[in-house]
């Protein structure tokens, strides 16, 4: 009887070590978990996921798969293994080297650091509202282009572009004769530049008006390509 248990218990172990060994979970999966160490919160400050030494929640990573993007926007299904088995959680990420670093899982945005409230938006959509908050607002977009670590969205109807890096909006774009505004200071494109410095009191350098805002967005006015805008990286 002894004899059968070992044997049953040797298989058990057998098989959970298969299972948990089964996966490449290579060098650059481990530097990608471990660039996510860190506690993070949801916009209300509640820790939804702890990682830690290649653990998600308690729960050991053994590969991430399907992983597309590059060193600022990405996603993939991170294998976790839990005591009922192995489950994958399917996240994306941004910006995982700075302040404004964020993931998405299930359509949630979280934060190491819960960022403060944002300076700008456009009809409530702002840095970092994610993909699910843009469709609520403005419904299906008239193209796309791009891939799910770096989208883009246009909406002709509102002469608008929502950027979206790593699941979450990193800019909102509003062009010339676009109906919208900015929710804070109420100005549109048709407002024009110097109305615009004068809100958001910027020196006159001759090109586009710009500014970095305490919140970290950065906003600006070029008129020569037509568009006003609120982006986390204005050069692109």
């Amino acid at each position: 009887m002894l004899k059968k248990c070992l044997v049953g218990c040797l298989a058990v172990s057998s098989l959970l070590f298969t299972a948990v060994n089964a996966y490449d979970y290579n060098e650059y999966d481990q530097k990608l978990v471990n660039r996510m160490s860190g506690e993070w919160k949801n916009l209300d400050g509640q820790v939804v996921f702890n990682i830690q030494n290649g653990y998600i929640n308690g729960a050991q990573v053994l590969d991430v798969a399907a992983l597309a993007g590059n060193r600022s926007f990405g996603v993939g299904n991170f294998i976790i293994h839990e005591a009922v088995g192995n489950r994958p959680l399917r996240m994306s990420f941004a910006s995982l080297d700075n302040s404004a670093g964020r993931i998405v899982y299930n359509g949630q945005a979280l934060f190491r650091k819960v960022p403060v409230p944002y300076s700008e938006s456009v009809s409530g959509i702002h840095i970092g509202s994610t993909k699910d908050e843009v469709l609520q607002t403005f419904g299906r977009p008239t193209r796309t282009w791009g891939d799910v670590y770096d989208e883009n969205w246009e909406y002709a109807n509102y002469k608008m572009r929502v950027r979206l890096g790593g699941g979450t909006v990193t800019a909102v774009s509003m062009f010339k004769g676009s109906p919208l505004r900015f929710d804070t200071s109420g100005l549109s494109y048709g407002d024009g530049k110097y109305e615009f410095m004068g809100v958001y009191d910027i020196h006159n350098s001759g090109g586009p008006a710009m500014k970095v805002l305490p919140t970290g967005e950065t906003i600006n006015y070029n008129s020569g390509l037509g568009h006003m805008e609120i982006t986390l990286d204005p050069l692109t």
